[in-house]
């Protein structure tokens, strides 16, 4: 059991650090390029799975909203960036 804990603790660690990775990146990237890596490596939230951002998109970001709401606003953002 604790092995799997520390797992998701890193999961999780590296998840928020994508998304501060990100954050940063729209301050110094035109919207255009952001998007391309955005497609590129996909959301952080993505997790270990490849989805189609569509699809998992909106369900992930309910389940992250408990731990950090300020990845809900980056995702907003970057959800803006593509529209």
């Amino acid at each position: 059991d604790g092995d799997s804990d520390s797992g998701d603790d890193s999961d999780k660690r590296s998840c928020e650090e994508s998304w501060r990775l990100i954050t940063s990146l729209r301050e110094k990237l035109p919207p255009s390029k952001l998007q391309t890596i955005v497609k590129k490596c996909g959301l952080p939230s993505s997790g270990k799975r490849r989805e189609p951002v569509k699809m998992y998109q909106i369900p992930q970001r309910r389940r992250i909203t408990k731990d950090s709401k300020w990845v809900t606003i980056s995702d907003l953002k970057i959800q803006a960036v593509k529209e």
